[in-house]
């Protein structure tokens, strides 16, 4: 009589099956994919920001409107970009500053009045005051002390300082 050693087929595939279900069930806790695709889409626009913001500011030096506290840009054909010192600027209005942000980025903004609005849009904008506006991504808030803070924060440029880019990413 042999003596058996070692798993017959069927007890490997059961252990199979039950470590697939674990991996499953246990997976999502460990991985945050939302949550990196959130933080990966505030780099990128971030990155978009910065590279219309360098391309207006060359064409303020270009035009001599650089040095100016308000002035705009030609961005293309009849558009046009409100700039304060050669960059971006943020505005009076949310209106405003959506309307300046879609012509420098090309991309489409919802228009936040408050901090507890969620966005439904692929992004939205909230003007903070004169010279700070934030970029939300869909599904949050402009609220800075949720815990689903996550949103890019712009700071207009002044005659002394360049733009500044704030991402707070702790709620993505």
């Amino acid at each position: 009589m042999k003596r058996q050693q070692g798993f017959t087929l069927i007890e490997l595939v059961v252990v199979i099956i039950i470590l697939g279900i674990l991996a499953v069930t246990a997976a999502p806790k460990f991985m945050n994919l939302q949550g990196d695709a959130r933080i990966a889409a505030l780099d990128g626009l971030e990155g978009a920001l910065k590279g219309a913001n360098s391309i207006i500011h060359s064409k303020s030096i270009i035009a001599g409107t650089n040095t100016l506290a308000t002035s705009t840009v030609n961005v293309g054909g009849t558009t046009t970009v409100s700039i304060a010192y050669g960059y971006i600027t943020s505005g009076a209005s949310v209106a405003d500053i959506e309307t300046n942000i879609e012509a420098a980025l090309d991309i489409d903004f919802q228009q936040l009045t408050d901090n507890t609005t969620t966005v439904t849009s692929d992004w939205g904008v909230r003007r903070i005051n004169d010279a700070t506006f934030r970029l939300i991504p869909q599904s949050r808030t402009a609220n800075p002390a949720a815990a689903s803070a996550c949103y890019l924060q712009y700071t207009r440029a002044t005659n002394t300082l360049d733009p500044v880019y704030l991402s707070v990413t702790t709620g993505c």
